[in-house]
């Protein structure tokens, strides 16, 4: 699997780390683990933690379930009418998911993103 993906990184000029962690054993696999040890943003991978708590919360019901857009134009016109969450996820839009976050409260939020130990630690 190493040799796989570092020739995928490397063929593809990328910069990144990944590790994997078996549910089973325990046993841990880091890619680049210098980088690893690295603080970053999450940037749009947190639209994945936001998206499990949302639907947890019933913040939003599904795929399809739309979110009127607030008529405020954003510089990425695609982001610029309502969304699902199909939409917003393929496109990153920022508000939708941002809204969603206000749906499940910042308490609850705090609270699932504590229990999966997700980032820095609060």
């Amino acid at each position: 699997m190493a040799d796989s993906l570092d020739s995928l990184v490397r063929a593809n000029y990328l910069k990144t780390t990944l590790v994997v962690t078996s549910l089973k054993s325990g046993k841990q696999y880091t890619y680049n683990e210098t980088r690893a040890g690295q603080q970053f943003l999450p940037a749009s991978t947190f639209k994945i933690p936001n998206t499990l708590i949302s639907l947890q919360e019933k913040a939003i019901s599904g795929l399809h379930d739309t979110i009127r857009w607030d008529g405020n134009k954003r510089f990425i016109k695609s982001w610029n009418h309502d969304q699902d969450l199909n939409s917003a996820f393929q496109i990153s839009c920022v508000w939708f998911f941002q809204e969603l976050a206000t749906r499940v409260g910042q308490d609850a939020f705090l609270s699932y993103l504590k229990k999966m130990e997700y980032g820095n630690q609060l």
